[in-house]
C-alpha cells in the first residue's frame, strides 16, 4: 500500500482536534510530518503510516538535531526490520481495518464474503422494491450541507443509544470534525421523499478515504440499510479512483467475523503501535520494567474482577435455590 500521509498529518486537522505540534520532521520524497517536541521527547504524529518511513539512522539523527532523550512514533504500522534495534519498544494501541479498492465494484463484491454478499444483494432487492424514490447524494468538501452533515450524526447518536451504548460523537466532536469535513470531507447520503434517512461521513485525502461516521434511521432496520449505505459509499470511492478505505480503528476478530460490518466490508487490517525509540539504555530498561510491570498489573486486576464476578454469580444462584 503506497503511503501517504493521512487525513491525521494534516495541519487542519491537528488545529481542530487541538493536537499540538511544533516542528517538522522532512520525509526524502514525502510531505514533512508534523511533530512535537518538549521536555526530552520528540513525538511524531505517525497515525496510521508506516514506521519505515524513518529509519534508524534518521531517528539518531533527530535525537541529536533535537536533543532529546527519545523519541516517539505514534500510532504507527510497526517496521520489522528494526526489530534487532535494543532500545526500541513497542506498544500495540490499536488497530485498523481497511479495503484495497479494485477498479471496479464488481470485483470489490467477488472479494467479500460469500454470506456478506448475498445478504447485500438481498438486502438491496428487498429495500429498492419497498422504496422506488430512493435518492442517493454525494457531497464534496466545502459543497457538504451542514443540515444534511448533523443529520447523519444525529441518526448516528440515535442508532448508539438504541444498541445500548453512547455516540463519541458530541456536539463539540461535530464541530471538530466539520472543519475538516469543509476541505477534505465527502458525505455519501441516502434520501426518502428528500428526507436524509442514513449516510456516512469521511474524509480523502491523496487516493485514501477514512470513514468517521455512518448512521442511519432506525425505522429502516428490517431492511438493513446500513449495509446498503455502506456498499453505495465503497461505490462511490472505486469511481473517485481511491485505492484505500480506511473504516477507522478497531476490531478484535477475525477477517471471518460475520459480527463486525469493517471486518466484513474490509479486506486487511493492520495493527496500530506506539513506537519508542531511547537514546540510553537506562532510559530504555526503566520504560520496560514499568510497562511490564502495568501489564502485570492489568492482567492481575482483571483476573480479580472475573473471579469476583465469578463468586458474585455463584452467591446469588444459591440465594434464589
Amino acid at each position: 500500500m503506497e503511503t501517504f500521509l493521512t487525513i491525521h498529518q494534516t495541519e487542519v486537522h491537528l488545529k481542530a482536534y487541538n493536537v499540538p505540534f511544533n516542528c517538522s520532521i522532512p520525509v526524502v520524497g514525502k510531505p514533512a510530518l508534523p511533530a512535537f517536541c518538549k521536555n526530552g521527547i520528540l513525538t511524531i504524529h505517525m497515525v496510521m503510516l508506516d514506521e519505515s518511513l524513518l529509519g534508524y539512522s534518521k531517528i539518531l539523527e533527530l535525537m541529536e538535531v533535537y536533543k532529546v532523550r527519545r523519541v516517539v512514533l505514534n500510532s504507527c504500522y510497526s517496521d520489522n526490520k528494526n526489530d534487532r534495534n535494543k532500545r526500541r519498544l513497542i506498544k500495540q494501541v490499536n488497530s485498523n481495518i481497511f479495503a484495497l479498492l479494485p477498479e471496479s465494484m464488481e470485483t470489490y463484491m467477488s472479494q467479500l464474503g460469500n454470506h456478506t454478499r448475498r445478504d447485500i444483494h438481498r438486502y438491496e432487492r428487498r429495500f429498492f422494491q419497498a422504496y422506488s424514490s430512493i435518492e442517493i447524494v454525494t457531497q464534496y468538501n466545502s459543497a457538504v450541507d451542514l443540515d444534511d452533515y448533523m443529520e447523519v450524526i444525529r441518526l448516528s447518536k440515535e442508532r448508539c443509544l438504541s444498541k445500548g451504548f453512547i455516540s463519541g460523537v458530541d456536539d463539540s466532536e461535530a464541530v471538530r470534525l466539520y472543519e475538516v469535513i469543509k476541505l477534505y470531507g465527502v458525505l455519501t447520503i441516502m434520501k426518502n421523499e428528500n428526507k436524509v434517512i442514513g449516510g456516512t461521513i469521511g474524509t480523502i485525502l491523496g487516493n485514501q478515504m477514512t470513514l468517521h461516521i455512518i448512521g442511519h434511521d432506525n425505522f429502516f432496520n428490517d431492511f438493513h440499510i446500513g449495509y446498503i449505505i455502506l456498499t453505495k459509499t465503497v461505490e462511490q470511492a472505486i469511481k473517485d479512483k481511491i485505492h484505500v478505505i480506511n473504516f477507522t480503528w478497531g476490531g478484535t476478530g477475525s477477517l471471518n467475523d460475520r459480527t463486525n460490518w469493517k471486518i466484513q466490508f474490509g479486506n486487511e487490517r493492520k495493527f496500530l503501535n506506539d513506537v519508542t525509540y531511547y537514546k540510553y539504555f537506562t532510559d530504555y530498561w526503566t520504560s520496560k520494567f514499568e510497562d511490564v510491570f502495568r501489564t502485570l498489573r492489568q492482567r492481575l486486576s482483571e483476573e480479580i474482577i472475573k473471579v469476583l464476578r465469578e463468586i458474585y454469580h455463584f452467591a446469588k444462584k444459591n440465594s434464589n435455590c
